[in-house]
C-alpha cells in the first residue's frame, strides 16, 4: 500500500520558496552561506528532489498584485525529502566554496 501523501507548505509564489526552506529547518544555513547570490532555492533545490511534489494554481487575472501563483508542496516522507533537502543545500555549498576559495 503506497504511502499517503500530506501536504507539508503552501504559499503565494513570493512565499513558497522561504516557507518550503523554513520547512525543512535550511533558511538559516542558507543565509548564513548567502546562498541566494548564487542560486534559487525552488529551482536549484526543491525541483530537484525526489521525495517532493509541487503542485500550481494560477489565481485571479493578469493585473499586477491581483494575480499570481499558489504553490503547494506535498510528500510522502517527510524525514527522506528533509535529508533530500539537505544534502542538495550542502552541494550549494561546498559548490560555490570551490568557485570562491
Amino acid at each position: 500500500m503506497p504511502k499517503r501523501l500530506y501536504e507539508i507548505v503552501a504559499a503565494d509564489d513570493g512565499e513558497f520558496p522561504s516557507k518550503l526552506m523554513e520547512w525543512g529547518g535550511l533558511d538559516e544555513l542558507w543565509e548564513k552561506n548567502q546562498l541566494s547570490h548564487d542560486y534559487n532555492f525552488l529551482t536549484d533545490v526543491a525541483e530537484n528532489c525526489r521525495h517532493l511534489e509541487i503542485s500550481t494554481e494560477h489565481w485571479g487575472g493578469d493585473a499586477p498584485g491581483l494575480s499570481g501563483i499558489w504553490y503547494a508542496a506535498s510528500t510522502r516522507d517527510c524525514d527522506k525529502l528533509e535529508q533530500e533537502m539537505a544534502a542538495l543545500v550542502q552541494k550549494l555549498i561546498e559548490k560555490k566554496k570551490s568557485e570562491n576559495p
